[in-house]
């Protein structure tokens, strides 16, 4: 069984919210040694948060250069699951996931809801979904699609987006 608890072999990075970006990445190279991506603005084509609809969300994200597992820092905006109200604590790890369908399958079974869902159309199936925190453990799992790990994968090496 498969429970926000246990993190699959999948798991790729933390993600965490902060206040300011720049001042995030100054502190964390510094207290980490580590090197991160540019920051840069990314759209989340079709957001359903907290029970609200989102259309191209916008928010600011850096990824480090370092091995498995990175950090994600995500500039903190609006009031949903990236606001401020998340910061000081690790938002979510994330995990890759290759079957999305079968994923979201066993989630319901599980009884595990979702607190955001990141779609490239409104019908469309999930490139992203993250869980709502765990009842005991208070953790956050995001199962990102593979489809977007080739593009994740050359930010993180170039330190560019796109």
């Amino acid at each position: 069984m498969i429970t926000t608890a246990h993190l699959p072999e999948s798991y790729y990075h933390v993600g965490v919210v902060v206040p300011d970006i720049e001042a995030a990445i100054e502190r964390y190279s510094e207290v980490f040694g580590i090197t991160f991506t540019e920051p840069s603005v990314t759209t989340s084509p079709h957001l359903e948060d907290g029970g609200r609809v989102f259309t191209n969300f916008q928010q600011r994200q850096a990824m480090s250069q370092t091995r498995e597992p990175y950090f994600e820092l995500i500039e903190a905006v609006g009031d949903g699951i990236f606001s401020r109200r998340n910061m000081g604590q690790i938002l979510y790890y994330g995990c890759w996931e290759e079957d999305m369908e079968r994923r979201l399958a066993i989630l319901a079974e599980q009884g595990i809801r979702l607190e955001s869902i990141i779609r490239t159309a409104p019908d469309a199936l999930p490139i992203a979904v993250i869980t709502a925190p765990d009842p005991i453990l208070g953790t956050r799992i995001e199962y990102a699609d593979v489809v977007t790990r080739a593009y994740t994968e050359e930010w993180i090496r170039t330190g560019k987006l796109g």
